[in-house]
């Protein structure tokens, strides 16, 4: 059975503290807003909600559940028409806490929020019969934010980590991209040379200007496939490229201007 207004009004700072007559509604008692958090001792009276984001809601609110009285939390309706969600446990008989619970903006757009305007409601349901087990868990006597409590190690394991597979997977889109270019410059290298040899001849030119030119044109390519392979995420063989275009370019001078 869910209390009724006159029978929240008559248990009165029994069932929450502080209590105020004026925020209790048919079937439920008004909760206000006493800070935000983010994390275990990160709170703030203000914040925006992008698309997405969640935070948890800590209330002025304390309750202090009789063994046959449960409490549920619940978003008021003009937050649900806005675009936000609520997740909080069912507070059970026994309980002794303040309240928390957890919005997630799931709007396209940024919602504000402030300690000002209410947020959530609490109803309050009466059980045949007291239970035998009261609750005593990780969450009694929650009156700061605990963020996962001692449920932080047990359920490590089952949490993954986004940021890192973003990461991961954006490793994989500039390795493709890398490769592409790689290839491109494979076959931009065969054309040059194949180009610049047919020109040459020709042209009939000697074979030390030959000779000059194509070193040069691999030494081009080289040093612009070690540049790709730098900028992108590192090749296996990056120093080799580099080792291969400087001696490229320095074959192109030694027979340009050393030999006879």
């Amino acid at each position: 059975m869910i209390l009724a207004d006159k029978q929240i009004r008559e248990l009165g700072d029994r069932l929450i503290v502080p209590f105020a007559s004026d925020q209790v509604q048919s079937i439920c008692y008004d909760l206000t807003t006493e800070a935000f958090c983010s994390a275990p001792g990160s709170e703030t009276d203000e914040i925006t909600l992008a698309p997405g984001d969640s935070v948890f809601v800590k209330t002025k609110e304390r309750i202090r559940l009789p063994d046959d009285m449960a409490g549920v939390v619940c978003l008021r309706n003009s937050r649900i028409r806005q675009g936000l969600d609520l997740n909080a446990p069912v507070y059970q008989p026994g309980h002794d806490t303040k309240i928390f619970f957890r919005l997630t903006n799931i709007s396209h757009q940024a919602i504000q929020l402030d300690c000002g305007k209410g947020i959530a409601s609490i109803m309050f349901e009466q059980l045949s019969v007291e239970v035998e087990q009261p609750y005593n868990g990780t969450f009694q006597s929650e009156f700061e934010f605990k963020g996962m409590g001692a449920y932080t190690s047990a359920l490590s394991k089952d949490m993954t980590n986004i940021a890192e597979k973003v990461d991961h997977v954006k490793n994989i889109e500039k390795s493709i991209y890398g490769n592409v270019l790689a290839l491109m410059a494979i076959f931009v290298a065969i054309f040059s040379l194949i180009n610049v040899n047919i020109s040459l001849t020709v042209q009939n030119v000697g074979a030390k200007l030959l000779l000059t030119m194509n070193f040069a044109t691999i030494g081009s390519i080289g040093f612009l496939m070690a540049v790709i392979n730098t900028v992108l995420p590192s090749g296996k063989h990056r120093i080799w490229i580099w080792i291969g275009c400087i001696l490229a370019f320095a074959a192109a001078i030694a027979v340009q201007f050393v030999l006879p």
